[in-house]
């Protein structure tokens, strides 16, 4: 019998993990969007959700200027112009050569 032949019996519901317990399933249709603190539920019945992705420093010599003072006004300033037209979700992205410093920093400064 070949591998995904045994799968068709099993029972999602009845998958345990290694310590033998159930595993829980996502609800149907549900998506998850996660970061290291947060999640965001949506399906895909739920209304269109934009996604800012403008605080990136590629291309963007002043911003990565004010990124290696730990300047983060810009950073702010384009969170809060995102947010402003309509933005659910923003996508921050301020790695460069000082490595996650300036992410952790941002990230605390946009969430709170």
């Amino acid at each position: 019998m070949k591998n995904h032949e045994k799968l068709k019996d099993i029972k999602l519901s009845e998958i345990k993990d290694v310590e033998n317990n159930f595993v829980r399933r996502r609800k149907n249709g549900v998506r998850y969007l996660t970061s290291e603190r947060a999640y965001k539920e949506f399906g895909l019945n739920d209304p269109f959700m934009i996604v800012g992705e403008r605080i990136n420093p590629t291309g963007k010599k002043k911003l990565q200027a004010q990124l290696r003072e730990d300047n983060l006004d810009m950073v702010c300033d384009f969170a809060q112009q995102q947010e402003a037209s309509g933005a659910a979700v923003l996508d921050v992205n301020v790695g460069m050569d000082k490595g996650d410093r300036n992410a952790e920093k941002s990230i605390s400064v946009i969430g709170g």
